[in-house]
């Protein structure tokens, strides 16, 4: 009789643990977070809601769960984000001391300038997302990999109050080791962005005098081509 009961209690747990709402996923979400999912449907481990980051919509957020991560003693899923102007999948993986993810995909540019905007840059052509692996510490970011890769073209951007039209090549970003990432014009060695993320939650972008001269103004002086000219810091969390 008590084993009937021990086996009745635990098939009903299941039953609770297979049925979980997809709503419970807002328990995870840490207070102050810049992203929250809206009328998700389905369970916990399948469903589907709409991703907002910092208030604007990025597209439909689907997940399904990879039970086989459990035999780690971690949680595993598969994602993917579909909107207007997103195409990304990943693959995330959660621990008790750290969490890792691989990501590929592709972004357009009108997509990324929602979030240019605050700065008065506009730009078209198509990002890539290309095997970008990252491992979270809590809540820093300690290790990133692979690439990003924008096919170029026209770009629109604000200047000591002036607007300036110009144009950019193909650009690639090698990421890390670590949180930094360094751009350069394709099949070129030259940099022309350099960033990294402070484990304050603060990212450092700096400008290189060869961008500069890319774009039409070029900084004055004698530095070399390489030498970051222009830097500039924001807070992403």
């Amino acid at each position: 009789m008590r084993k009937a009961i021990i086996v009745g209690i635990l098939v009903f747990l299941a039953l609770v643990l297979v049925r979980m709402p997809a709503g419970i996923i807002q328990w995870f979400v840490p207070d102050g977070s810049q992203a929250r999912v809206l009328s998700p449907e389905g369970t916990l481990w399948t469903g589907n809601g709409e991703l907002i980051v910092q208030g604007i919509s990025t597209g439909v957020l689907s997940w399904s769960v990879r039970p086989v991560t459990f035999l780690k003693g971690r949680v595993g899923y598969d994602l993917s984000l579909a909107g207007a102007g997103t195409d990304i999948d990943a693959r995330l993986e959660a621990g008790l001391a750290s969490s890792e993810g691989v990501i590929n995909g592709t972004v357009q540019g009108a997509f990324v300038n929602r979030w240019l905007a605050p700065y008065y840059i506009e730009l078209a052509g198509v990002f890539e997302i290309v095997e970008v692996s990252l491992t979270l510490e809590g809540r820093s970011l300690t290790e990133l990999a692979g690439q990003l890769t924008w096919d170029g073209g026209p770009i629109r951007y604000r200047l000591s109050g002036n607007v300036h039209d110009s144009a950019l090549p193909p650009m690639t970003a090698d990421l890390g080791p670590g949180p930094v990432a360094v751009a350069y014009a394709t099949g070129e060695s030259t940099p022309l962005l350099q960033a990294a993320l402070n484990g304050n939650g603060f990212a450092r972008i700096g400008v290189t005098k060869y961008l500069t001269r890319i774009l039409g103004q070029p900084w004055p002086g004698g530095d070399p081509d390489h030498a970051v000219v222009l830097e500039v810091e924001e807070q992403l969390f």
